[in-house]
Order: C-alpha cells, then structure tokens, then sequence
C-alpha cells in the first residue's frame, strides 16, 4: 500500500474496466485505510486470503521483490491471472520458475514496466518502429535523483538490502533494461559497474542500518542488432536531470526529462515532436506522475487478456531482464563483460 495506493488503486478504481474487490497490506491499518479510502469491500494483511477469493481474476502484486514469487505462484496456483511489479524477481531462475509457473496454469502474467508507456518514451517508440530513425545504433541514457541522497526522507529498508532485491539497478534501471529491448530487441553482452556511496541510512526508530544495496551503476549493453546502449545512473545526486538520447542511421530523438522530445537531423535545428498521452487528461495531473502512464498500461493489459494485439510487458519480457540484471551483477563482481543468449526477434 506504497506504490499501490499512490498510483494502482487510483487507476483501478477509475478505469471503467476494472474493480477492486479485495486489498492486502502487511499492516492491516494500511489495507484499512485504503480500502476505506477507495470503497474496496475486503481487506486483510494476509495474501492468501485474497488470491484464493472466486471474484479475484488478476492480483496485482505491489510488493517487495522478495515477495514477488510466493505470491505470484500462489495466485497461479489459484487460477489467478497476475500483475507483478519491477524487479520481477531476486534470480533469473526465481523469475523462470514464475514464467513457468503461469504457463503450467494457463493464465497471464505481466509486469508493471509502466515507464514505457510516459508519453514521451511511447512516442519515440512509434517513431522508431515507423522508420523515422533508420536502424537504431546507439541509446544513451543519462539520470540524476535524489531518491538516495543521505538527505533524502528514504529510511533503512528492503530497498538498502540487497538479499531483499533493493538497489537502484533493479528499482530503475529494470525499466531502462525494457525500454532498451523495447526500442532495438534482446541484449546480447552486459558490462557493469556498481557502486553503493551511502553505506549506513537510518531506520526508522533512529538507530542505523548498514546498506549494501547499490545506488548507482553504469551499464553497457549491446543488442542482438548490433546497437550500443549506455545507462548511467545515480540515484545520490542532489539534484533531479533525465535524458534519453536515441540515434539511427536516419537521425536522433531526444527526450529530456521525460517532458519533451526533439528530433534532429545532421546539420538542423532540434524540432519538437508532439507526444500526445494515451491517458485520460485529468489523470495527467493527478498527483504522482505514473497514474496516467499506468493507465496507458491498464488498458494495454485488457487488451491482452481479451487477445487483442497488444504491447503489454510479459513474464517473457520479465525473465530477459532479469537475465540483464543478474549479468550487470556478474559483470560488476568480476569486472568483465558477460554474454547471453538472445534470438534477433524484437520485443
């Protein structure tokens, strides 16, 4: 009930759609309160209790990452459909066990890589497919947070903790790792560096926990078509700075703080390109800047589930980055590159 009452419950409880029926938190005062708050009849601090329900069709998992796989696998073994948030798991053999798992019960899985569907970020994406850049041949990525920063309001938690999925590769560069493969297909050879610059953040009853979760890294990685992307983040800056830099054999897109997005051509000005939202426009500014984006992804996921085409991200697209996870991990502990085996097709 963090991410999942700022952004998931808002979406749920507006798309024409879909209905809450049930909601679970670990705190049963938090699950009370949103379930006040959004007129959901059940709630408890149990998940069991919610994914064995008969009005349940799909369960959204909003959790930990180190909770991810019991409950998805109990919601499969329920016959439920399954949503599950980023990093989809702690090990690509966690995550292949889960993609198994929906495929032995014959139900949907997904993941909640929403940041695909930021206006921006889907409007380049429409134009690389449309051709406007040629072949793609190189991304580059660059972001500056503060969501690390030893003066930030983030407390000693799971996200400090490695053994419990925390660090800012999973956190944010899972979705730049899609967004990537999204953009110009599977990845083929990862090279990483990670650091953790903060190593003790407070609890929250004041006594200090030490972290050993990263909160910045470097990547390289290279895809099965021969591009190059570059992700360097670091989520200890006192300051807040985004850009996606793509490059064709056509021309360039760039996009700046996931605000705006500028073609270009050898030898012209920058041009604005109209990256029109997909979202109702009321969601665009309804508090946290993800709700319009998650509803793009609502509607993608109805799609899928009545077998519509589709662009909703899968278990599959889960389990590849994963795989790029684990590699970045591998590469940064041993510090030479690793290659996986891809296929050529595009996400």
């Amino acid at each position: 009930m963090g991410f999942g009452a700022r952004v998931q419950l808002p979406v749920f409880s507006e798309h024409p759609q879909t209905e809450v029926v049930a909601v679970c938190s670990g705190s049963i005062e938090r699950a009370r309160s949103a379930a006040s708050q959004f007129e959901i009849p059940f709630y408890t601090d149990d998940y069991r209790e919610c994914v064995t329900r008969r009005d349940v069709d799909l369960v959204s998992i909003v959790t930990p990452p180190n909770l991810h796989a019991p409950i998805a696998l109990a919601a499969l073994r329920a016959g439920k459909h399954v949503l599950c948030e980023k990093p989809f798991a702690l090990s690509d053999a966690q995550a292949r066990r889960m993609l198994f798992a929906a495929k032995r019960a014959k139900r949907v899985g997904l993941l909640d890589h929403e940041f695909r569907y930021i206006p921006a970020r889907l409007r380049a994406k429409t134009l690389v497919d449309d051709g406007w850049l040629g072949d793609v041949e190189r991304i580059m990525i660059n972001e500056a947070t503060p969501w690390m920063h030893p003066s930030s309001t983030l407390r000693y938690g799971w996200q400090s903790r490695r053994v419990d999925g925390g660090g800012v590769l999973g956190a944010l560069g899972s979705h730049y790792i899609d967004y990537c493969r999204w953009l110009a297909g599977d990845v083929r050879e990862v090279k990483a560096t990670l650091q953790t610059r903060v190593k003790k953040r407070a609890r929250p009853d004041g006594t200090m926990g030490t972290v050993d979760a990263d909160d910045n890294f470097a990547l390289v990685l290279e895809t099965a078509s021969g591009a190059i992307a570059s992700i360097d983040l670091t989520a200890t800056a006192n300051a807040q700075h985004s850009s996606i830099f793509i490059t064709g054999s056509k021309g360039a897109l760039l996009i700046r703080d996931d605000a705006a997005i500028f073609g270009l051509r050898a030898g012209r000005d920058p041009v604005p390109v109209t990256a029109p939202a997909r979202f109702p426009r009321r969601l665009g500014s309804a508090g946290h800047r993800l709700i319009g984006p998650f509803y793009t992804l609502v509607a993608e996921m109805l799609d899928h589930l009545a077998g519509k085409p589709s662009t909703v991200p899968t278990f599959e697209d889960g389990l590849k980055v994963q795989e790029v996870l684990d590699a970045a991990r591998r590469s940064a502990s041993t510090g030479k590159a690793v290659r996986l085996g891809v296929s050529r097709k595009r996400a």
